[in-house]
């Protein structure tokens, strides 16, 4: 298989997980040109952190090789991996990675850490990016174009399911609230003021003091 068909499969891994809930991100292990395990995001639904798409297929792979290590073999995956994905693709020994959008966050293939460049564990690995980039990122904006529509809802179903005395005092509270943070904001104008009025009025005594100096000549004398 072609390296877009490979990434093709790890974008319907990525579109399962956007299925479910999960954050989009798909991946494949191949090992020449055949896939040995496909694995996608299911942090959610495993209440596990590290069960991430690459952490599942990498698992899938070496369970499928009989061995914890995968020399030769390709990692596909949609997003460009984390911190601990990418440690994961050096202990494994894996050959090549390939991957689809940069992730600005905790991309660690040099947009933001750069832990798989010239480690000294796998100085054989290759990194390329940006294969299929623009359907990775599709996935995610879908993701969390969703994720938002939902939190607006339930902050709506929340708000509608308030009886009229609750809905009144959480007005008062907002009121309040409102009241409260001018209140302070007032206060540190003041205080800046304050300063400001003590700060003149030490340069003007300071001047003063400098006036009844003996020695003290105006800069216009002759």
């Amino acid at each position: 298989m072609t390296d877009n068909e490979l990434m093709g499969l790890a974008l319907q891994e990525a579109e399962k997980a956007l299925a479910e809930g999960e954050v989009p991100v798909g991946a494949v292990v191949a090992q020449d040109g055949k896939v040995l395990a496909t694995g996608h995001n299911m942090t959610v639904q495993m209440k596990d952190p590290s069960a991430h798409a690459e952490i599942l297929a990498i698992r899938r792979a070496c369970a499928a090789a009989g061995d914890f290590r995968i020399p030769g073999a390709q990692l596909y995956v949609t997003i460009e991996p984390c911190p601990m994905c990418s440690g994961a693709v050096i202990l494994s020994r894996i050959q090549r990675l390939v991957y689809g959008a940069s992730e600005t966050r905790t991309g660690s293939a040099g947009t933001v850490f750069s832990i798989l460049a010239n480690n000294p564990l796998n100085p054989g690995l290759v990194v390329e990016g940006g294969l299929l980039a623009g359907r990775s990122l599709e996935l995610l904006q879908e993701f969390f174009r969703s994720a938002r529509a939902r939190r607006k809802d339930e902050k709506i179903r929340l708000r509608d399911a308030l009886t009229p005395e609750e809905r009144e005092a959480r007005e008062k509270e907002a009121v309040a609230a409102r009241a409260r943070k001018e209140a302070a904001r007032k206060a540190r104008e003041e205080r800046q003021d304050r300063k400001r009025e003590l700060r003149r009025m030490l340069r003007q005594e300071s001047a003063a003091a400098g006036s009844q100096d003996p020695g003290f000549m105006p800069p216009d004398a002759p």
